[in-house]
């Protein structure tokens, strides 16, 4: 007897691995969301065309940067970045054994970066450095979303265990 087919063949990309679905693109991106802050607003608000756009996040932007104890808040993205580096290089020409390890680890990482925003955010609350406000519940509900999904989701329990095999290119 033959085992059900699972995924439909444009599920799957050039290299045979599953696809990396939407979702889980916006779920790297949001857990992103610090590192967009502190890094590269600031740089869009230097680039011609792009600057008008940015300008007006930027005072929001400053006033993140400018709390020294915000700058912890980038913990919850550093294993968000490594992960988005592999799913850059999910190809069979990838040597390196950290990216490869990173993407294998990708959900463990992702559920570990939700959780640490979480964490953090409720200690600054517990500790009175920040207020609950509408943004903050947001942010605690979009990170609990991110966790059930990355739980959850068989599609993504599967595509982070494919990696293409490596090939000389």
């Amino acid at each position: 007897m033959t085992k059900p087919v699972k995924y439909s063949i444009e599920d799957y990309n050039a290299h045979d691995v599953l696809k990396i679905s939407f979702n889980l693109s916006l779920v790297a991106a949001y857990l992103l969301k610090y590192f967009y802050i502190m890094f590269l607003l600031p740089v869009f608000s230097k680039v011609p065309g792009l600057s008008e756009s940015v300008t007006l996040a930027m005072p929001f932007v400053n006033k993140f940067v400018e709390h020294p104890a915000n700058l912890v808040f980038l913990i919850s993205s550093l294993p968000v970045v490594l992960v988005t580096l592999a799913m850059f290089r999910r190809v069979p020409q990838t040597k390196s054994p950290l990216l490869r390890w990173a993407w294998i680890q990708g959900r463990p990482l992702l559920l570990f970066s939700a959780i640490i925003d979480i964490a953090l955010m409720l200690l600054y609350l517990l500790l009175g450095i920040r207020h609950l406000n509408e943004m903050y519940i947001l942010l605690l509900y979009l990170d609990g979303m991110c966790i059930v999904y990355l739980w959850k989701s068989t599609y993504v329990i599967d595509a982070f265990a494919q990696f293409p095999e490596y090939k000389k290119g």
